[in-house]
């Protein structure tokens, strides 16, 4: 789907490739996780914070460490909850919890906020949502791969979408 990213070429490439992999291997390791090594995620009252707080650590050690900045001001009027800095651009990281069980997908103001930090920088961005409807039963986890979405959105009538990337780190975890 990214490959119809205007911005998805040159240096753009791998810089979202590695930060996709890097997101998409904390999704794994969250899904496979247990209470005892992530509490948060097993936790009710879990938050935004506590999601922000893990992301911004596992990526800090990794290969994306030196580059990765927190509540970065002034991005899109606003302030970006996760910043990656690469050489010529950047790439943000927009975090939420969310109680809902509408699908990320049909979270319009989640991903317009993601849209907004695009403004002068690389039209593809990425959300990754803390989902903390509680399970209706026991049932296996959803496959990593429903973990992970993407939608484009258009911006004023403009003829170039604007891309996000969106994840779902599941929350409110019981044991098997």
């Amino acid at each position: 789907a990214l490959t119809r990213a205007e911005d998805f070429r040159g240096d753009v490439v791998p810089a979202v490739t590695a930060v996709l992999d890097q997101l998409i291997k904390f999704v794994r390791q969250r899904i496979n996780s247990q209470q005892s090594w992530n509490s948060y995620l097993f936790d009710p009252e879990a938050d935004e914070q506590d999601l922000h707080a893990d992301l911004y650590d596992w990526l800090n050690q990794g290969q994306l460490g030196s580059a990765t900045n927190v509540e970065v001001q002034e991005v899109g009027g606003g302030r970006a909850d996760i910043q990656i800095h690469f050489s010529g651009f950047h790439l943000y990281l927009e975090l939420k919890a969310d109680h809902t069980a509408v699908p990320v997908a049909d979270k319009s103001t989640y991903i317009k906020q993601t849209v907004s930090y695009q403004a002068s920088d690389v039209r593809i961005g990425f959300l990754i949502v803390l989902r903390m409807t509680p399970p209706k039963d026991k049932s296996p986890s959803a496959h990593l791969t429903e973990y992970v979405s993407h939608t484009t959105v258009p911006v004023n009538g403009g003829a170039i979408e604007r891309h996000v990337v969106m994840l779902e780190v599941p929350g409110n975890q019981t044991k098997p």
